[in-house]
């Protein structure tokens, strides 16, 4: 995904909604770091999902 989706995201997590600011410095410093990480402007995002199943 684009730098732009990804801090789209990261911005609609309640942590920023709770914070009392918009969170622009943290997402400022995110876009600086993902420029460097990922200088072909496409973020690569890895989810690791658990499942637990219980049986009676």
């Amino acid at each position: 995904m684009t730098p732009d989706t990804h801090l789209a995201d990261l911005g609609s997590h309640s942590a920023f909604l709770v914070r009392g600011d918009d969170g622009r410095a943290f997402l400022a410093e995110e876009r600086a770091r993902l420029a460097r990480l990922f200088p072909q402007g496409t973020v690569e995002e890895h989810y690791v999902v658990h499942l637990s199943v219980a049986r009676t």
